[in-house]
């Protein structure tokens, strides 16, 4: 089963920080594969080894001057500071052996019609990943992402790097978690979502180009937000406060049981084939009241 995951959230920091084609199939109804998407003007090709697995890049060459680094050096440190994080002692032994198949795109915003939905387009996701637990197909739109979506100039290339490096973690994350779920179970935007904003403010402590406790500041001010309208845990409409608030909730259960405890209701979920709310339950005894409480006494 493939599923799409988005990536928004960042676009609220950056906003306040300055004739027919014939295509492959698609991997879902409007999507091009990235290794199949027809770009404007000069592109380049990489094909990169990682400790994650092997990396078919593309990217349009007009991209490069939104960021500090090509797209090929940003993807090469995303994918040493994964390694890092799935090395760090609180991912199991297995992750040792984590790869994947990845392919990723970079793109500026006039490509030819018809190879990404309107939908994820007017939308303004700056990346988004469609996968299957072997392959991970990820989507930078480049300038979304430098310029948000408020319309104004690009901005400060050192801002739009950290910007696409917190983006690239979030969607690489996105590929460590469909290896834990294992393709079990109907796709849950609340625990996916939360999983991969956990795993970028997480893995941001293994870098060098981001401030781990801004994010976290961040998430949690947005998710007092989010508690203060009366969250409602089986709602997820997709909006920044409920990506932040998701993401609480695996920094609450982080916080009382370490990384393998969060990790620890992904074999639960396999193993009785249990929602992840329903896991937490299981496990921890916390029914969606003590989930809210937690995440409350985390963000006060």
């Amino acid at each position: 089963m493939r599923a799409l995951f988005c990536s928004l959230l960042v676009l609220a920091p950056l906003a306040q920080a300055e004739g027919p084609k014939t295509f492959e199939k698609p991997v879902m109804q409007g999507l091009v594969l990235p290794q199949n998407m027809q770009l404007s003007g000069g592109e380049r090709r990489e094909v990169l080894s990682s400790d994650i697995g092997t990396i078919e890049l593309r990217w349009e060459r007009k991209i490069e001057r939104f960021f500090v680094r090509t797209p090929e050096r940003a993807i090469s440190e995303v994918a040493r500071i994964v390694r890092r994080v799935l090395s760090s002692g609180g991912f199991p032994t297995s992750f040792s052996k984590f790869k994947l198949n990845w392919s990723v795109v970079f793109f500026d915003e006039h490509i030819p019609s018809g190879q990404i939905p309107l939908s994820i387009l007017n939308g303004c996701h700056p990346g988004w990943m469609v996968g299957d637990g072997k392959n991970a197909h990820i989507y930078i739109r480049a300038r979304a992402l430098a310029a948000g979506c408020d319309g104004q100039a690009v901005k400060d290339n050192s801002i739009a790097e950290g910007a696409l490096i917190q983006v690239l973690l979030h969607e690489f994350g996105h590929g460590v978690e469909h290896v834990l779920v294992n393709n079990q179970g109907a796709v849950d935007r609340l625990r996916s979502e939360g999983f991969a904003t956990w795993f970028e403010q997480y893995a941001a402590g293994y870098s060098s180009d981001l401030n781990q406790g801004e994010i976290r500041a961040r998430l949690k001010k947005l998710s007092q937000y989010k508690a203060e309208e009366g969250p409602e845990l089986s709602h997820f409409d997709g909006s920044p406060y409920d990506y932040a608030y998701a993401s609480m909730i695996f920094m609450a259960i982080e916080k009382r049981f370490g990384v393998r405890g969060l990790l620890d209701l992904y074999d639960l979920m396999g193993d009785k084939k249990l929602a992840f709310m329903a896991a937490i339950q299981d496990r921890y005894n916390w029914d969606a009241n003590r989930v809210q409480d937690e995440v409350s006494r985390l963000i006060k």
